[in-house]
């Protein structure tokens, strides 16, 4: 037959062996947030990490708005760029034009882009 075994909570520390309930259980309480391609994750400490692709559409600037507002601030926030078929690299700089607020960020693109990819971290 399988063994069987009791599920112990998730905040036990102990050497206790771990059944399959006990690892989804600890999986589903690491975080909350929204896993779309523009989402974030929200950590037991309370840092926010965020990510999404945003369409350029031939601008000189775009500006990302946030899945969801940080709390206090942005740390961190970095792109690249996305043209689809290329296999050259990318062949620009993405630069911030404004530092990043809780809420958004505005990157000076180039009008060759098809779309950046962005991830940003804060609280």
């Amino acid at each position: 037959g399988t063994p069987t075994a009791p599920t112990v909570a998730v905040a036990d520390s102990s050497t206790t062996v771990a059944t399959t309930a006990f690892v989804k259980s600890a999986i589903a309480d690491s975080g909350d947030g929204d896993q779309a391609q523009n989402g974030y994750e929200i950590f037991p400490s309370g840092t926010i990490m965020q990510w999404g692709r945003k369409t350029c559409n031939g601008l000189n600037s775009v500006i990302v708005t946030f899945p969801t507002q940080f709390n206090s601030a942005c740390y961190s926030f970095t792109c690249s760029s996305y043209k689809p078929g290329d296999t050259n690299g990318a062949d620009v700089l993405e630069l911030l034009k404004t530092l990043p607020t809780t809420t958004t960020c505005e990157v000076s693109t180039n009008s060759g882009m098809d779309s950046i990819l962005w991830l940003a971290v804060g609280k």
